[in-house]
């Protein structure tokens, strides 16, 4: 008889390593529910469970990162350091599925919203914020190249804007560990 609790979030939670998951198919038994593990057999793997990962409240969660849309306007420094002071950081694109998923949150076409890229001068190339360069094969960018040039993504498309114009901004940061609650 399974006597010894439930464990919830076990697999299919985002940043558990499947190894974990193996693990515990091995020890446990056996997973009734893609996101539960019946722990018959070993009540001591309670204390060990990995952590939720979950965004804080008014914030989404896309894959390992949590994100949030300011509706109001500012100029990408003033977005930069807004996001900062949050704790976060503006958004860096890594991959097109994360693309096609920003670009659906935006409601209206004619909305641009500041993320963390922006050209640099002296070597004549896109980059974000964490210092790497922008992979072209991920994001095209619509406009030029030029000085004071910060990088806006609307519904369509992601634009080369001028670092001084204000536009609506995301920022992102890492999901936060929540304990996990063991019945």
């Amino acid at each position: 008889p399974v006597s010894h609790g439930l464990y919830v979030g076990l697999y299919k939670a985002p940043g558990t390593p499947s190894l974990w998951r193996s693990l515990s198919l091995y020890l446990c038994g056996f997973c009734n529910k893609p996101t539960s593990c019946l722990l018959p057999l070993c009540p001591v793997l309670q204390f060990f469970t990995p952590h939720q990962l979950q965004c804080s409240k008014h914030w989404l969660q896309l894959q390992d990162k949590c994100l949030t849309i300011y509706s109001s306007s500012k100029t990408w420094n003033d977005s930069l350091a807004d996001c900062s002071q949050g704790e976060s950081s503006l958004l860096l694109i890594q991959d097109q599925e994360e693309l096609r998923f920003i670009q659906n949150l935006i409601k209206n076409e004619g909305n641009l919203y500041c993320i963390g890229l922006n050209f640099t001068l002296s070597e004549k190339k896109w980059k974000w914020i964490n210092g790497s360069l922008l992979n072209h094969d991920i994001l095209k960018i619509f406009g030029e190249n030029k000085e004071n040039s910060c990088a806006a993504i609307s519904k369509i498309k992601v634009f080369s804007e001028n670092c001084n114009s204000e536009n609506k901004w995301i920022c992102e940061k890492k999901l936060k560990p929540v304990r996990n609650k063991v019945s």
